[in-house]
């Protein structure tokens, strides 16, 4: 099951990081996540922060109740994305887009 999102928040938008397979590095996506005021706590998982574990990073999107978006790279490449909950770790499926806001929404919905 792809989850598809209705809107592709600014990580996407700009082109900094569209889909499965492309080729970035882990710092430009911390670069960028910062950029739209996403924090780097790698002990409190709450919403509008992210977290890095060696080549994944895990982040709590702003508009979401507990669901984050993990994003596996295997090198410079985005290997896999997926979305989780942040509270059992249950993963919901995989993802084409990571998406990502300045500031909580409720305008910001998915399909599934």
């Amino acid at each position: 099951m792809h989850l598809r999102p209705r809107l592709a928040g600014e990580l996407s938008r700009d082109g900094s990081l569209r889909a499965q397979g492309q080729t970035i590095t882990r710092e430009e996506i911390l670069q960028k996540l910062i950029s739209i005021r996403y924090e780097r706590n790698d002990i409190a998982f709450e919403r509008g922060r992210f977290r890095v574990r060696g080549d994944v990073v895990e982040i709590f999107p702003a508009g979401y109740n507990n669901r984050g978006v993990r994003i596996e790279m295997f090198g410079d490449e985005v290997e896999r994305i997926i979305e989780f909950d942040v509270t059992t770790g249950e993963v919901y499926g995989e993802r084409l887009h990571p998406w990502c806001s300045r500031r909580p929404t409720t305008s910001q919905t998915m399909r599934i």
